[in-house]
Order: C-alpha cells, then sequence, then structure tokens
C-alpha cells in the first residue's frame, strides 16, 4: 500500500545544522524538498582519486571467490574517517606513479638501445674516434641502392666505408676519411647519407647497450617490488570500499541547502506518517534547541510515493518501478500486479523442471552474490516465480520436457487450442482485475456513479461475452452482456456538453469493446511461450537420445540434455520476463494506473560497496 506523507519543517540554530543533518541522515526518515536540495555540489576530488585507487588495487587482487564476502561495518566506524585509510590512497598513487614513470623510463632507455644496435659491431672506443690523427670518423645510414656508390666514392679518394647491415631507414654505414679529402662528404651527403651521432664515452657501442640494459633490468625489479607493494596494498580493498562511501555521504550532506537567517537555519522536507516519531526522535538526539512543525501537503502540492508491502509484494515492486511510480493519491498497483505477475510467468514457462532449477539457481545466486536493492528483488521475484513454474508444470506434465507424470489439465503441445482457450480465459481474467481496481479507486474517492458506469459496466460485458461460449450459462452471458451494454450506451455520453454529444457518445463509448478484445488477443503470447518452452525441451530430448547408441554416446547426450536445457531456461526466463512485463504494462496498467510520481527517497548514507551499517 502507499503510505501518506506528512510535510516536516524544522528550525535550528546555525551552529547545529550540521549536527542535525548528519542525524537525520544517519535516521534515514527525512528527505528534503527540491528546493533544499542542490544536486550540482562539486565532487570532492578527494572521491574520484578514491575511486581510481580502487579500482587500480582490484587489478592486483589474487583470485576471486565465487561468493561475496559482504562488507558490514558499524555505524560508529562509518561515522569517522580514518586517516590511515586516506594515508593508503597516497601510497597506491604513489607506487603507480612510480611504476608508470619506471617504465617511461624503460620505453626511453629501449629507444636509446634501438638507435645503437646498427653499430654494436663497431668495436672502437668512442671518445677516442676524435682523437685520429690523419682521419675523420661518420656514422650514419645511406639508401641501399647508393651503397656501391658510396664504396665507389670510398676507393677513389682511399677512405673506407663498413657496412654494418639494412635498417628500416636505411643501410648502417661508418665512414673513415683522410682530413685532406673532407670535401668528398658533400657528394656523400648528396647520395642520402644521414649522419648519426653516436654518444661520447670512454668505451665501446656495445659497453653502451650492456649498461642501458642493465638499467632497464634494475628499473624491472623496481616495478616488481611496486607490483607487490600493490597486491599487498590490495588486501586492503574494503577499507578503500568503506572510504569511498564515507566521502560520498559527506558529498550527499552537502547537497541539502537549508533557508538561512541571521542566526537560524529553516529546512523542509517529507516524512512517512508512521516515521514521525523516528524523525522528532532524530532531531531530539542531535539539537537542543529547535522547532519542528508537521503539517498536511497543501493542496496541488506532489508529495513523493513510498510503499509498504508484505515480503512477496515488495520482491515484484522492481517491475512496476520500471514503468513509472505511483502517485500518492492513486491505488497501489504492486498487491494486485505481483500476483498475477508471479501467475502468468509460471505459465510461460511451464516445466516443473526448470521451476526447481529456478528456485535452486536463484537462492544460491542470493546466497553467493549478496545482491541487494533491485537486483535482490529480481532474484526473489524469480525464486516465486518458480513455484508458480512447478504448478504449471505439473498441471502440463511437463518435467524437463518429459512427460514422467500424467497432466492434469492439457498438454499445450497435443491441445493447443485448448491451451489458446486457456490463455484468453486467463487474459480476461487479468483485464477484469484491472478494471475492478479502477473501479475500487472511483470508490475511495466516492465516484459511484463513475464506477458503475465506466468500470463495472465493462466487467459485465466482458465475462458475459465469455459466458456465451458455455452452452450452460449462455443466457446468463447474454444477460450480462447487454446490461453492460446498456449501461455505456446510456451513460458514455454523459460528460459531453451537447445533447447530441450524450447520445452519440454512448455508441461511441461501446465501440472500445473492439479495444478489449484486442488486449484479450494478447495474451495468445501465453501460448506461443509455452509452446516454444515445450518444444525446445522436447527437441533437446530427442537429440539427446538419437546419441545414445553407445557409451560415448551417452557422455555426448549427457552434455547435449545439460546445455540444450541450460540455453532452454535462460530463452525462458528472458522471454517470460519481457512478456510478462509487457501484459502488465500495456493491457492491465492501461486500466487503471497512469503513475507519474517520484519516489521517496530519504537523506541516507551513501552504500555504494557497504553492503549493511549496522545501527
Amino acid at each position: 500500500m502507499i503510505i501518506a506523507m506528512k510535510k516536516a519543517k524544522i528550525v535550528v540554530l546555525k551552529d547545529d545544522h550540521e549536527s542535525l543533518l548528519r542525524s537525520l541522515q544517519k535516521q534515514r526518515v527525512f528527505m528534503p524538498i527540491a528546493k533544499n536540495r542542490d544536486h550540482n555540489v562539486a565532487k570532492d576530488p578527494q572521491i574520484q582519486r578514491t575511486e581510481d585507487s580502487l579500482k587500480l588495487i582490484k587489478k592486483y587482487e589474487g583470485k576471486q571467490s565465487f561468493f561475496v564476502d559482504p562488507l558490514i561495518v558499524k555505524m560508529e566506524d562509518f561515522t569517522t574517517i580514518d586517516e590511515s585509510h586516506l594515508d593508503l590512497v597516497e601510497k597506491v598513487e604513489f607506487y603507480d606513479q612510480e611504476i608508470s614513470q619506471l617504465k617511461a623510463d624503460i620505453e626511453i632507455l629501449e629507444d636509446e638501445i634501438d638507435t645503437l644496435l646498427p653499430f654494436e659491431g663497431l668495436d672502437i672506443n668512442l671518445e677516442e674516434r676524435f682523437n685520429l690523427k690523419y682521419a675523420k670518423i661518420f656514422t650514419g645510414y645511406i639508401p641501399s641502392r647508393y651503397l656501391i656508390n658510396l664504396q665507389e666514392l670510398m676507393e677513389g679518394i682511399g677512405g673506407i666505408v663498413n657496412d654494418y647491415g639494412k635498417k628500416s631507414i636505411g643501410i648502417a654505414v661508418v665512414i673513415a676519411i683522410y682530413f685532406e679529402n673532407l670535401e668528398v662528404m658533400e657528394q656523400v651527403r648528396a647520395l642520402g647519407f644521414t649522419e648519426f651521432e653516436l654518444p661520447v664515452i670512454d668505451g665501446t657501442v656495445q659497453d653502451i647497450i650492456n649498461q642501458q640494459d642493465k638499467r632497464i633490468e634494475e628499473k624491472k625489479t623496481k616495478i616488481a617490488e611496486n607490483h607487490a607493494h600493490l597486491v599487498e596494498l590490495a588486501n586492503n580493498k574494503s577499507k578503500l570500499e568503506l572510504l569511498t562511501d564515507q566521502l560520498l555521504t559527506e558529498t550527499e550532506l552537502k547537497t541539502v541547502k537549508p533557508l538561512e537567517t541571521l542566526e537560524t537555519m529553516y529546512l523542509e522536507g517529507w516524512v512517512r506518517v508512521d516515521q514521525v516519531e523516528l524523525l522528532e526522535q532524530a532531531v531530539t538526539e542531535a539539537v537542543e534547541i529547535y522547532d519542528i512543525e508537521i503539517v498536511d501537503p497543501v493542496e496541488g502540492e506532489l508529495p513523493p510515493t513510498a510503499t509498504k508491502n508484505n515480503w512477496f509484494v515488495s520482491s515484484y515492486e522492481y517491475v512496476t518501478d520500471m514503468f513509472s511510480t505511483p502517485r500518492p493519491d492513486e491505488v497501489d498497483p504492486n498487491p494486485v500486479m505481483s500476483p498475477w505477475y508471479w501467475f502468468i510467468f509460471g505459465m510461460m514457462m511451464g516445466d516443473a523442471g526448470y521451476g526447481l532449477v529456478m528456485i535452486f539457481l536463484f537462492a544460491f545466486l542470493i546466497k553467493a552474490k549478496k545482491p541487494k536493492g533491485n537486483s535482490l528483488r529480481m532474484y526473489r521475484s524469480f525464486i516465486y516465480a518458480g513455484v508458480s513454474t512447478i504448478f504449471w508444470g505439473v498441471m502440463f506434465g511437463s518435467y524437463f520436457g518429459f512427460e514422467w507424470l500424467p497432466h492434469v489439465i492439457l498438454i499445450p503441445m497435443e491441445e493447443p487450442l485448448m491451451m489458446l482457450v486457456l490463455s484468453l480465459i486467463i487474459g480476461g481474467a487479468h483485464i477484469i482485475t484491472g478494471l475492478a481496481t479502477r473501479a475500487y479507486a472511483n470508490f475511495k474517492v466516492k465516484k459511484y456513479f463513475d464506477a458503475l458506469c465506466d468500470d463495472i459496466s465493462w466487467i459485465l460485458i466482458i465475462i458475459g461475452l465469455g459466458l456465451i461460449f458455455i452452452p450452460q450459462v449462455s443466457t446468463i452471458g447474454i444477460a450480462l452482456a447487454i446490461s453492460g451494454a446498456l449501461l455505456i450506451l446510456v451513460t458514455g455520453g454523459r460528460s459531453k456538453p451537447s445533447i447530441i454529444g450524450k447520445l452519440t457518445g454512448g455508441a461511441t463509448s461501446l465501440y472500445g469493446v473492439t479495444g478489449y478484445m484486442s488486449d484479450i488477443l494478447s495474451y495468445s503470447r501465453i501460448l506461443a511461450l509455452s509452446l516454444s518452452t515445450a518444444v525446445i525441451g522436447m527437441v533437446m530430448n530427442m537429440l539427446a537420445a538419437m546419441l545414445q547408441a553407445n557409451t560415448i554416446g551417452i557422455i555426448l547426450s549427457f552434455v547435449v540434455y545439460v546445455i540444450g536445457h541450460i540455453f532452454n531456461v535462460a530463452m525462458g526466463l528472458l522471454s517470460s520476463y519481457v512478456h510478462d512485463s509487457r501484459l502488465q504494462y500495456i493491457e492491465f496498467f492501461g486500466k487503471f494506473f497512469e503513475g507519474g510520481g517520484y519516489q521517496f527517497k530519504p537523506l541516507s548514507p551513501s552504500t555504494k560497496y557497504i553492503y549493511e551499517i549496522e545501527k
């Protein structure tokens, strides 16, 4: 059901407003109104640093268990930020930055080695090469097509050219020319020679390469040490998760902007009627001097929507929320939608074996993954739908595609026409429930005539048309259908201003019967989905049976059987989820539910990573 809302007006001294907000956030019962919220508050840079550090150390975690160990903290631990956690962020950043710098240094060293490798065979002291008395040495690259020309040129002047192999930019060469012939270098450069200056050190090119290789190994060792530090820090992932949620919670507080006077702060917000005492308790625990007033919403004001339902209905609230949030003045659609969603889902799956798989699978996932919020609701709804699937599997005599026990109602593949009739009957009952819900909503606001003329009249027509096809009660069906039609003909145009409009309005409204018939025909998708599940299951069983000629075939048949039914369960879950939701949104909600509200989201601690905060 939808819980009524009250507006709370709170006044405290300026010095007390922060402690008030923390107490309200801790109690989770107060939702500041829009004018007291500013969601454009700049995000604390520390949050981004912490999240980046958390994302980084996750890469250094060992093999993770499939079972999630939920992070549960005490409230007193959550409300106080541990400085060591901030230091942990700095350590992660330091090691990561040092690794990045070391990798950049290694790239530079490797580039230097790449430039030296072509001349590693040059066995001269690089420093002494400038001390030659009669000649000068040049090192560089020349296009391969001009190497012969260069060699001929050197022979002509008594120079020397040594070839050190072809590289991507040309052939590496070392040229020695007597000082008196240096002018020939103009011709050498004309051949495309590009000079490359080797370092000036006391040693050979190979000595330089060895030194750089040693430096690279030292830096790799340092990287490995930093990796080890990060692996060790990854054991503190929960501390960073706690810090992230603490910082997000602080930011959430900053979005609340009370109105200020010279000495006081004024705050307005919404509170559920069943939590007013908790709100007052949160205020009195935080401040000594205050004023609080609890009032009803003014006319034209739209409060947020909060629902309070039992364990079964609340598991299906996510289905409604994906469509729209109910308005506070509407009937809560969840109590009437959830049993229908559960019932139709099982009918679409229609196999007792698959129902057992659903129950055990999603119970296991809840146990292993510890989901929360809508994910937890969805998993629970699938467990409950597993019960409905078992029921319909028994009705249809289907157990993993086999008929191990006799069916109770029918076998969809053998009696598709009867299955279609059953689907349409379910559809009619579903739509009647929607109309009855709208009639109930009209009764609540004392619109008795509207309920009679706009809702009950259509219920009479739909029931009457259905009974016409049953010979024993066809007369009653005709009477009900005619009664409903007359009601619509007489009252359908009552809202029209003109006499002609009133006369023709009933006939126009009665034409809506085509829409209702179309809606009921939409439920033929129940037949389609139940048949598809049954056919795929049967085909997988046949394929497996065809392989069972020998021992290897029996093993292969088991593989086909398991994989085939896993596929069928997965496709059945997806199809049933989508089409069952569509029936609720289009055919069912369209009869009574408008939506357009917004959810009651009280000021609360942010728990992106924390599973539970113990009070």
